[in-house]
């Protein structure tokens, strides 16, 4: 039993009907010949527009002094955590 070799599959709608009655060939896909025809270039559901949101808090320096020392101590209390959670005693 010799292989048969692949056959060109072509895009017209004819091929795509024939291929699914007859389940022995390969499944052929249409591609568009634009990669970027399904994307959206209006804003809409699928690309909705950028939503400006209001400030939470100031932007003076003391809040940012205040952001930065908040973030390092999240950051050093996850650090120890994960240390405390590995470490072991080396045996007596």
């Amino acid at each position: 039993m010799t292989a048969k070799p692949p056959q060109p599959v072509s895009s017209d709608v004819s091929t795509l009907s024939d291929a699914n009655d007859a389940p022995q060939h390969p499944l052929a896909y249409r591609i568009p010949a634009d990669p970027h025809v399904m994307c959206p270039k209006d804003p809409g559901v699928l690309n909705p527009s950028p939503e400006v949101l209001p400030r939470r808090m100031g932007d003076g320096a003391n809040d940012l002094r205040a952001l930065r020392d908040r973030a390092l101590a999240e950051a050093c209390y996850q650090a120890a955590d994960e240390c405390a959670s590995t470490f072991e005693l080396p045996p007596r």
